[in-house]
């Protein structure tokens, strides 16, 4: 049943990501271009009306950017799409958490790297803010995410049984108020 529900969220974050990619943004970025032509005639508005392009314009610049977040953030394929480093940084940017990943990135296949991204990014989403941000760093063969607060039990497990149907270990390192994960690949038997 776990198997059957996992291809649902899967089925339904890709008709989002993709949803977005493909509707919303074209039709911001027509928008974006259509105020831009207006603005390119800008002599022939009042300065007012060409106060409101502009706005228009920057607003919708931001939306553009918003809706590009969210695609890749819905995307069920976010290593693949952007590289293992790719999605830790975009990761990092959208949670605002620090990332140090001078160790370099473990060499996990495909399926390992981009579980490992959905377990940070479902951490992320449910880790309580603290007074220092979250952050992520790599080691040899892991990557660790930790925070200034406890992430709640019921994820943890829901983690814990995602990595290992991946071939993933997460291990807690520390009890208490912080937060700290790490993820390794499962030792081979």
């Amino acid at each position: 049943m776990r198997a059957g529900l996992e291809q649902i969220r899967h089925a339904e974050r890709l008709r989002i990501s993709r949803a977005l990619h493909d509707q919303v943004g074209p039709s911001l970025c027509s928008a974006g271009l259509m105020v831009g032509l207006l603005r390119s005639s800008g002599a022939e508005y009042p300065s007012p009306a060409r106060d409101l392009m502009e706005a228009i314009q920057d607003a919708l610049e931001s939306a553009i950017d918003a809706v590009r977040a969210l695609s890749y953030g819905a995307d069920p394929a976010l290593a693949q799409r952007c590289g293992l480093r790719g999605a830790l940084e975009f990761l990092a940017r959208v949670h605002k958490t620090d990332l140090a990943l001078q160790a370099g990135l473990p060499a996990w296949p495909d399926p390992q790297a981009e579980t490992a991204c959905r377990i940070l990014r479902d951490a992320l989403l449910v880790l309580p803010a603290g007074a220092a941000p979250p952050r992520i760093a790599s080691g040899p063969g892991r990557l660790e995410l930790s925070g200034a607060a406890a992430l709640p039990a019921e994820p943890r497990a829901a983690l814990a049984a995602l990595a290992a149907a991946s071939g993933l270990r997460l291990e807690w390192l520390g009890e208490g108020a912080a937060a700290r994960l790490a993820l390794c690949a499962e030792e081979a038997s």
